[in-house]
């Protein structure tokens, strides 16, 4: 972002263009910096708070630190009047649950049922992972061992990229024990031990490892062998083979060796090519399987191949956002400078405007009109990029 900013500062000076939303008064003509597309024309609208929404944040205001049965009761009060709002009923069951001793699973799984089959408001503070990651605990802790393994991969279906974050862990090396709503070790060696030939409970278990890779190497081979694992016992998932490839993206960021080198890192990247196609292979209608191996193209700077499979992924899913952000990035270095721009602007319409990564796209999309020479456009996006 630095070297943006000099390039926008420069082409400021050098230009002699005035820096500012409106007209300003130079030595010379008066000059217009005008919005760009996407921030001309009415604002837009984003959802208000509805009077439930504020009377659940004044809930949880009143709610303490250390849950009390006053809490509890401000929070049964609220749900006899709004008995569908999943928010609380997601939060008393993960109060009764985790925080109470001892916890009453029976009203946390009824709580969490009505969450996960009430509609989501624009302004709910949990996603249904977690709150079926938490009905899979109960489940597994009175020996219902299928159905906490149908939930749990319910969880993991949800979103096959954060798949990692859905048990819930607490600290930063694997463990056998934890507090109930913390998935461990054991938990996940009894669904095994229950389903000894299901894939879904090694690959789990691969997932379970997985988190641990950011905090260090040492889980990689755990998490490999767990995978490998399911493979064996479901071959036809395209499931797995996707997150094989994921963990070699992982291991591509995550380690000393990927970072001694770039021939070490493009080593990894390379790894994850043959995954990704496996599972793309297995379901040919795998969106995410197409803009990840796109990810390992545009990483390994092969861009003609990763457009391919970004317009790929787009065509199956138009709203994949960061695969049109990125295939822009592709367009960008092959000198395709048009179609880029078209790429970096449909992104921004894409995001939200409180988006933390939409100033990158401005910039990028800065400097792809620097390229074509179009400077005022340029200073007009490096100048909300800058906001």
């Amino acid at each position: 972002m630095a070297a943006r900013r000099t390039i926008c500062y420069f082409l400021i000076a050098v230009l002699g263009f005035g820096y500012a939303r409106t007209t300003v008064a130079q030595s010379g003509p008066f000059v217009a910096v005008s919005d760009p597309p996407e921030m001309m024309g009415p604002p837009k609208t984003y959802p208000s708070a509805s009077p439930a929404e504020k009377a659940f944040l004044d809930v949880l205001q009143q709610v303490g630190k250390d849950t009390s049965a006053a809490d509890l009761s401000l929070l049964d009060r609220f749900i006899e009047i709004y008995p569908k709002f999943g928010d609380a009923r997601f939060t008393r069951a993960q109060i009764v649950a985790c925080e109470t001793n001892p916890p009453n699973l029976v009203n946390a799984k009824g709580d969490l049922q009505a969450a996960i089959s009430a509609e989501r408001g624009d302004l709910s503070i949990y996603d249904k992972k977690q709150a079926l990651s938490l009905l899979a605990k109960i489940a597994s802790s009175s020996g219902e061992y299928r159905t906490a393994l149908d939930l749990l991969d319910s969880a993991m279906e949800e979103d096959l990229d954060t798949a990692d974050n859905i048990f819930n862990i607490q600290g930063t090396e694997p463990s056998k024990t934890s507090d109930f709503c913390t998935w461990n070790l054991t938990d996940l060696s009894l669904l095994s031990a229950n389903a000894p030939k299901d894939w879904r409970s090694f690959a789990l278990v691969g997932l379970y490892y997985q988190f641990f890779t950011t905090f260090g190497e040492s889980t990689f081979p755990q998490a490999t062998a767990a995978f490998q694992k399911a493979s064996i016992l479901n071959p036809r998932t395209a499931v797995v083979p996707y997150l094989q490839g994921e963990l070699h993206m992982a291991t591509a960021f995550w380690t000393k060796k990927a970072w001694a080198s770039d021939a070490a890192r493009d080593a990894f990247y390379r790894a994850a090519i043959p995954s990704f196609t496996r599972a793309i292979q297995l379901d040919p209608g795998f969106a995410k399987a197409y803009a990840a191996r796109a990810e390992v193209y545009l990483n390994l700077k092969q861009d003609a191949l990763a457009i391919k499979d970004f317009d790929k992924a787009l065509s199956l899913k138009p709203d994949i956002s960061t695969a049109l952000s990125d295939r822009g990035i592709a367009h960008l270095e092959l000198g395709q400078y048009y179609p880029a721009i078209s790429d970096f602007g449909d992104a921004i319409r894409a995001k939200d405007e409180g988006d933390s990564y939409i100033s990158t796209l401005y910039a990028n999309r800065g400097d792809t009109y620097v390229k074509v020479r179009d400077y005022q456009r340029a200073i007009d996006d490096y100048s909300t990029a800058l906001r």
